[in-house]
């Protein structure tokens, strides 16, 4: 019981960005780039654009490069 509850908050919590992570590992994987950061810089409008619409927010651009540059690390690191 506990463990769903937990579970069930941190979904709530963390949709929109999960939405907004998902959409950018799918826009990553749709074209080649030479590495995370190239992608990132390469996305970060569209990204920043798709994360107004579900009401999601980065404190800048810069910030949404690093975070998008993170989420991607993260999503080669796990299909590895």
């Amino acid at each position: 019981m506990l463990i769903e509850n937990w579970k069930t908050g941190r979904d709530k919590r963390y949709a929109k960005k999960d939405k907004v992570e998902a959409f950018a590992i799918q826009f990553y994987t749709q074209k080649n780039y030479a590495n995370p950061h190239q992608a990132a810089q390469a996305m970060v409008d569209h990204v920043m654009e798709y994360a107004k619409s579900v009401d999601y927010a980065f404190t800048s651009s810069y910030q949404a490069i690093r975070t998008i540059n993170f989420w991607l690390s993260k999503h080669i690191k796990s299909t590895k």
